[in-house]
């Protein structure tokens, strides 16, 4: 694989921003679970335009939804590495990814609770 040149500028964002699409696009093709967070997302988050409840309680909503989804990928990144790194058994890639999943699953109950907030808000 080659070593892409260093560039700056606007190329540097367009090219960025290409590398983000195709980390989407991975994400929602190859990663089972970041493809539910996005499905409930996209499935759930129009409701906000309904709900009647402060505008506060409304974007803390959004961007719990966005934090579960930036830990989903992290975590789908990391587990990666860790497969690369170590192939065969070890309890410390076993503890990294279990390290991952919990992070998700606490940013999944972040999201629980600003749910929570904004029918109760």
């Amino acid at each position: 694989m080659e070593v892409p040149k260093k560039i700056g500028g606007l190329r540097r964002i367009v090219r960025a921003g290409k590398f983000s699409w195709q980390g989407f696009v991975h994400g929602l093709k190859d990663e089972p679970a970041f493809r539910q967070e996005f499905i409930v997302s996209v499935l759930t988050l129009p409701l906000l335009f309904f709900i009647d409840a402060p505008l506060f309680a409304k974007v803390l909503v959004l961007i719990s939804h966005l934090f579960v989804m930036v830990t989903e990928l992290l975590n789908s990144a990391m587990e990666k590495v860790v497969d690369i790194a170590s192939p065969d058994y070890h309890d410390f890639a076993k503890a990294a990814k279990d390290m991952g999943s919990l992070a998700v699953f606490f940013s999944i109950v972040v999201c629980g609770i600003c749910w929570t907030y904004l029918f109760f808000a």
